[in-house]
């Protein structure tokens, strides 16, 4: 009996909660409308449910329908149901998309309606006509992973230029008698083993002087495609091989100094491998400037939806993620990156236009492996780059 009069209480005590929170609308409008919004991103929905039924319960008007997509064919999908006329009833309100696809998405996105502050590489990938036309989910990039126990054990710290780079990368190198590498000082050179290959080579474009990804047939672009490959067929530089295993596995084994990767690779190098002492830093540098690579996943608002207030609203709800822990040594390196991330064509796992340009860049990369001079495999591959733009409709 108690029990049960127990349960009574609770139940009037939320039903009262419940009544005070809509009774404004109740004396406005005499009911409760509800507003619907379908949200296409490509997280599981266990793993956004949670923040979701948080804006619900405090926009009790607002229903909300999240459908997970695929990255495959994911650009004409969004394009062929947003474009549609009459309108698609399953076509999404708010949608996720990577930075890169911003040409594609352009004539579907409605402008932010208020100003926000946003880093540089948002303003610069998402801006038209000093317009923003979406909100950052998350904003990451390249760092340069690095084993603490290795560089302890030679005596060497963490570079922060290039040169210094490539000396400490060497010196950590362990071969064996054969003079095959048992520790590799870093991964770079090739295109087969080597992990986010093309965000690296897309680093060393963005950092160099004169270099152009868009028009990479130039001196500066040979000066880069011989930089990267030089850590493979360079006899004093050589502290990678085409035989070893993929810079992923080598680094979760202990047996790779430096390893760059993005944020993701965080999570899972601590479930992968818990024992591993490792940390991230800013990638290195050439003097005079700061340049890094990345990009943005960026929550868009249709032209097209019938909801735009609460669309918005419910954009800016999941854009506002907490920031990298600048205290934690495997993280605050992305944080200190943000206001240097540039970005192009070359994401890996992305999709769309970024497929077609790491095809383009491989080509390049294993045409110098090949013996091929590095500015005559660049001619090659610029021709490529310049028809993937014209059938993607990219100015560069």
């Amino acid at each position: 009996m108690k029990k049960i009069s127990l349960l009574v209480v609770v139940l009037a005590i939320l039903s009262g909660i419940a009544f005070w929170r809509v009774l404004p609308r109740l004396l406005q409008g005499g009911s409760i409308s509800q507003t619907n919004l379908i949200v296409w991103g490509f997280d599981e929905e266990e793993t956004v449910k949670p923040q979701l039924i948080l804006y619900q319960q405090n926009n009790p008007g607002v229903n909300i329908t999240y459908v997970k997509q695929s990255l495959l064919n994911y650009v004409p999908r969004v394009q062929t149901q947003i474009s549609a006329m009459p309108k698609v009833m399953s076509a999404p309100d708010i949608f996720l998309f990577h930075s890169s696809f911003w040409p594609a998405f352009l004539p579907l996105l409605q402008e932010v309606p208020d100003a926000v502050t946003v880093l540089p590489i948002v303003s610069q990938t998402l801006t038209a006509d000093k317009k923003i036309y979406g909100l950052p989910k998350e904003v990451s990039g390249l760092a340069m992973f690095y084993n603490i126990d290795i560089l302890k054990g030679a005596g060497v710290g963490v570079p922060r230029s290039w040169s210094e780079f490539t000396e400490t990368a060497k010196a950590v190198t362990v071969k064996d008698s054969e003079g095959k590498i048992q520790t590799a000082g870093a991964a770079l050179g090739t295109t087969e083993n080597v992990s986010f290959w093309p965000e690296i080579l897309s680093l060393l474009f963005l950092q160099q002087p004169g270099a152009d990804l868009s028009s990479p047939s130039t001196s500066a672009g040979a000066d880069v495609l011989k930089f990267y490959t030089s850590f493979v067929l360079d006899p004093q530089k050589k502290v990678w091989d085409t035989t070893l295993p993929s810079s992923s596995e080598m680094f979760a084994q202990g047996r790779l100094a430096f390893y760059f990767a993005p944020r993701s690779e965080v999570q899972v190098l601590n479930e992968t491998a818990p024992g591993l002492n490792f940390a991230t830093a800013v990638v290195p540098q050439l003097s005079g400037r700061v340049i890094t690579q990345g990009g943005v996943w960026v929550w868009g608002v249709s032209k097209t939806t019938q909801h735009s207030a609460e669309a918005w609203d419910l954009a800016k709800f999941l854009s506002s993620g907490n920031p990298p822990d600048l205290k934690d040594p495997k993280l605050s390196s992305f944080a200190l990156q943000g206001p240097y991330y540039k970005g192009w064509y070359l994401n890996s796992g992305v999709g769309w236009i970024n497929d077609e340009m790491i095809k383009n860049y491989a080509g390049a990369v294993n045409g110098v492996l090949q013996g091929k001079d590095a500015l005559s495999s660049l001619q090659v591959t610029q021709a490529s780059i310049k028809e993937t733009l014209k059938t993607y409709g990219v100015a560069k």
